[in-house]
């Protein structure tokens, strides 16, 4: 289910983004790599991802809202795969505040789509320089997707370097970015280095290039002040990630029934989920005292 939020989706002349009748061949090959792992719950992501595009066909902004540790990053990693499918010239992922984070997603990203080297789909580089060759890179038949750090030299180096590539070739650029962990340091504060760096990008593509697009995707688990920022990156749009049902989150924790559930004899009613949370619980009590 999709979410409105406050703010009224603009109407665009641009390009239409049309997830429903593509074809998902980038997507469909990811589905198949993240379906090795016995715990991809593939019906769940499917819905979710199809929540995600379908917002960013008809919103500028949005924000993909997750539960802690319910498994965000799968779902826009395939997010990814799918802004390929529907042409997405140059696609950003802002994969953490930390460099190790950042290279933890950034090997996620590549361990899932090692495919893509060998269809000549997109090209993926962690790294974007004075030197990087935008024009090798983008062209109509190979996007470029960018890992990056969540720093404002890295990102103002992706910006200035865009620009300069759109002013010299005229090209109508297809762009997203996918920022995780949005309320850290990004769309949660206007005054933000990197807010103004995001925003300058925004604004450039969507208004001063005429036919260009460039939609912002933020995902947190607390999506709270994006959504009362004052920012051009505030949310239109807030889609909720559906989380895998055997997920053990603060919604269990509060609940009466696992409580209860401590009450019965154990040797009789604990079977190994219980147990595997109860465990989960004792670390998290002894962390915070």
């Amino acid at each position: 289910q999709i979410m409105c939020y406050v703010r009224s989706v603009a109407k665009t002349n641009k390009k239409i983004i049309d997830w429903d009748n593509c074809e998902k061949f980038v997507y469909e090959k990811g589905i198949e790599e993240f379906s090795k792992n016995k715990y991809f719950n593939k019906e769940i992501v499917l819905n979710n991802v199809d929540n995600i595009m379908n917002s960013i066909s008809k919103s500028n902004s949005i924000n993909v809202y997750g539960e802690v540790q319910s498994g965000k990053t799968n779902n826009i990693l395939l997010s990814i795969a799918a802004c390929i499918d529907v042409d997405f010239d140059v696609i950003i992922f802002i994969a953490g505040h930390t460099k190790l984070l950042s290279t933890q997603n950034s090997k996620r990203l590549d361990d899932s789509f090692t495919f893509m080297n060998n269809t000549h789909k997109a090209s993926i580089i962690s790294n974007i320089t004075t030197k990087t060759n935008f024009e090798t890179l983008i062209s109509k038949n190979r996007k470029l997707v960018i890992t990056t750090t969540k720093s404002k030299d890295a990102l103002e180096t992706i910006r200035k370097r865009l620009i300069s590539y759109q002013k010299r070739t005229k090209d109508n650029l297809k762009i997203v970015v996918f920022d995780d962990e949005c309320d850290f340091a990004s769309a949660s504060s206007k005054s933000s280095a990197i807010t103004l760096q995001l925003e300058e990008m925004f604004n450039f593509f969507n208004k001063r290039s005429m036919n260009s697009i460039f939609k912002y995707v933020g995902i947190s688990a607390t999506p709270y002040p994006n959504c009362i920022s004052e920012s051009t990156l505030t949310p239109q749009l807030v889609v909720p990630l559906t989380s895998p049902k055997d997920y053990t989150g603060l919604d269990y924790f509060d609940n009466d029934k696992f409580w209860n559930t401590e009450n019965y004899d154990v040797e009789d009613h604990l079977h190994e989920n219980i147990i595997n949370k109860v465990i989960i619980h004792v670390i998290n009590s002894m962390h915070k005292n």
